[in-house]
């Protein structure tokens, strides 16, 4: 199964704000495995703007830390399944992703 990961991130950790992003890593995993990688610039996108680009990449999953209500409803309407409050690496959230252990709170590394 192929599934689409994205990754709001300030640098290479997950970013505070969703909406603060300076940069959207766009995962594609196919049997827990990275086929495709990403990165989109974001980070003079206006809120909406971002959800619209999020959704128009068929994301499944977007990883991040906080994210605004209005912003969620859009995504969520979208079918896009949100893990947020997260804190850590990309490339380390990455991995807990991949265990299936990856829960809204979780601080890794």
């Amino acid at each position: 199964m192929t599934m689409i990961v994205a990754f709001c991130l300030w640098g290479n950790r997950i970013a505070p704000r969703y909406d603060h992003s300076q940069t959207v890593w766009i995962v594609t995993l196919e049997k827990g495995k990275l086929i495709h990688e990403t990165t989109l610039v974001t980070e003079h996108l206006e809120p909406m703007i971002l959800c619209k680009t999020v959704a128009a990449h068929a994301v499944d999953t977007l990883i991040c830390g906080g994210v605004l209500d209005p912003c969620r409803k859009i995504l969520v309407r979208s079918g896009v399944t949100i893990i947020d409050n997260i804190i850590g690496s990309s490339r380390a959230v990455l991995q807990q992703f991949l265990t299936g252990m990856l829960l809204p709170g979780t601080v890794v590394d």
